[in-house]
């Protein structure tokens, strides 16, 4: 029986780096014993001997891998995008977070699951419920993405982001904070199940992100990055 995979996605920084550092612990002390090496492939971006865009080889692997585990821990641009990204695939994902940090939007179903890199008790239980999560996920009836043409998504969807946070970052630049939570509030009463894939991610990721300019402002640059890129 072939492996399922399993996507890690989280703040990578540089070599020798104490966000890569944290990143390795995590995942070699917290992710790894919960994940049975009989059955999924561990795949981080950074371990990948691939000479593909490094932005295209993740869309794809948003796409097709059976799971996605996501870190939220410092509140990083890119891992928010890729998260909703995924959430808006309508596929598996777990989020994770350090303890003592807060996720800054609302994931919907999804409970973070908060972990501790100092305290043994606090990691094994991290562990038990990564192990328990993943065991009651149905893989064989996930959305069958594999198909969709990744070129078609990276434009469409990407463009249709970007411009919409530009103007909220408009907004922003107001200063008026009535307006703000006007969209705020626009944006999560349209969050259904029919809409499109831009728009569940908006309304995922954007109501408390559009209160933090400079979080937003990251991730319009990831947009305008990635569409420059398509």
């Amino acid at each position: 029986m072939s492996k399922k995979t399993c996507f890690i996605v989280c703040p990578i920084g540089e070599d020798n780096s104490e966000i890569r550092k944290h990143s390795d612990t995590v995942l070699n002390y917290i992710i790894t014993p919960a994940l049975s090496q009989d059955e999924f492939d561990i795949i981080r971006v950074d371990s990948l001997p691939t000479v593909d865009r490094i932005d295209q080889t993740i869309i794809e692997y948003l796409q097709t891998a059976d799971l996605v585990i996501a870190d939220m821990t410092g509140h990083n641009a890119n891992v928010f995008y890729e998260f909703g990204y995924r959430q808006a695939l309508g596929k598996l994902v777990i989020p994770i977070i350090e303890e003592g940090s807060s996720i800054p939007f609302d994931v919907t179903t999804l409970r973070a699951i908060k972990y501790a890199t100092n305290d043994l008790d606090k990691a094994n239980t991290a562990i038990k419920r990564l192990k328990e999560t993943i065991e009651i996920f149905d893989f064989e009836n996930q959305s069958d993405t594999s198909t969709l043409s990744s070129s078609n998504i990276d434009t469409s969807v990407l463009t249709t982001i970007n411009n919409k946070l530009d103007a909220i970052m408009d907004l922003i630049a107001q200063n008026n904070a009535t307006i703000i939570d006007t969209v705020a509030e626009q944006v999560a009463k349209h969050s259904k199940p029919e809409q499109t894939m831009e728009e569940r991610m908006l309304a995922l990721i954007l109501p408390e992100m559009i209160k933090n300019p400079e979080s937003l402002n990251a991730l319009a640059n990831l947009g305008q990055k990635q569409t420059g890129q398509s």
